[in-house]
């Protein structure tokens, strides 16, 4: 189990989504046709990736403004809501924003608060952090007392993080060499994925086999990684991989996209539980995979679900074969906002019979 889990989120006027009250679990598969509201569950979570990082206004500004994110518009929905309740080691915590519409098409918290009710006490600690700012003030609070609780809070936020390996073009950042010491964590968009895979390699051999052999299993052809630094004083690093029985090394460059992603996928999942976010949230990763591979990218969702929450959309029938229907969102577009669902037994199987995988791809 992750150390901080998410245990609910609420949302009101957020992109497609009027309102909602979920409850989250280790493994969260939302699946639903296109245009049904997955992606935008996702796109939340990176609102607050961008958020913890004070950068809300460079995501609404890429986002083509506030308009493009309150629900129908500011004039059908002037606010948006977000809270999330999570448990911790030593008690619940709860983070609580309010978003309205400004001027240039920006937006500002009309509320934000925090609070905390630690285990055996009665009552919960709750931090108001202001009205009317641009940013988030979890690091700028005023009074000194309350800083400890406001940089856990931040922390845990912070520790929901969204990955997206999709980019996979000739300028994608994870085909580029990298900074050999940028290695710290694994990027969110893999950009560093050669230098975080050398890290691994040198002090967790164990896990880099592991990687290794998740992706011999997803792309047979595969032998072993070729991690290969660049000429510039040894300072960059890329992807080299061989296959087996051939002694020609394959360059970044001649990585199919699937088996990229594939590639950042499992270095992702197979982390150390130290070292594995509390909630990974991710968009479609069967993208590009064939069958087999997709087989094996549920194997690790399942072993990093036992410390880590995983939440993600999927086209795929097949990856949702492969899970527990426990472990199922199913997404709907009704009345115009999107609706998450919990299926009952048997209704994934019925579910599926009316949606097929044909509708899957052309709603």
């Amino acid at each position: 189990m992750a150390k901080n889990a998410l245990d609910r989120v609420f949302v009101s006027g957020f992109k497609s989504i009027r309102e909602l009250d979920l409850e989250l679990r280790q493994i969260n598969a939302m699946i639903g046709p296109n245009g049904a509201g997955k992606t935008n569950l996702v796109c939340l979570f990176r609102m607050l990736n961008f958020m913890t990082t004070e950068s809300l206004q460079l995501f609404v500004g890429r986002q083509g403004g506030a308009e493009s994110l309150l629900h129908l518009g500011a004039d059908e929905t002037p606010q948006l809501l977000v809270t999330l309740n999570f448990t911790t080691e030593t008690g619940t915590s709860e983070y609580h924003a309010r978003l309205v519409n400004a001027s240039q098409d920006s937006m500002l918290f009309a509320d934000e608060s925090i609070s905390f009710h630690r285990h055996g006490k009665e009552r919960p600690k709750i931090i108001s952090l202001g009205a009317g700012h641009a940013e988030t003030r979890l690091l700028k609070v005023e009074d000194r007392r309350d800083r400890p609780t406001c940089n856990v809070i931040h922390h845990i936020l912070r520790q929901c993080q969204v990955y997206n390996f999709h980019d996979t073009s000739e300028t994608g950042r994870i085909r580029k060499p990298g900074y050999v010491q940028d290695n710290r964590y694994l990027r969110q968009d893999g950009g560093n994925l050669a230098a975080f895979l050398l890290k691994v390699r040198n002090s967790f051999p164990e896990i880099y086999e592991a990687v290794e052999q998740a992706v011999a299993e997803a792309y047979p052809p595969f032998e072993a990684f070729i991690l290969k630094r660049g000429s510039y004083e040894g300072e960059s690093i890329g992807i080299h991989w061989r296959e087996k029985g051939a002694d020609y090394v394959f360059g970044p460059h001649q990585l199919p996209d699937g088996f990229l992603r594939f590639i950042a996928l499992a270095t992702l999942l197979t982390q150390s539980p130290e070292d594995l976010p509390d909630a990974i949230i991710l968009d479609e990763p069967e993208l590009g995979l064939h069958p087999s591979g997709i087989s094996v990218l549920s194997r690790l969702i399942k072993q990093a679900s036992e410390h880590a929450q995983i939440l993600f959309g999927t086209q795929s029938v097949f990856l949702v074969d492969q899970l527990s229907s426990e472990d199922v969102l199913l997404v709907e577009r009704k009345d115009g906002s999107s609706r998450y669902t919990r299926p009952g037994p048997g209704d994934l199987e019925d579910w599926l019979d009316r949606y097929s995988l044909s509708q899957f791809v052309e709603s």
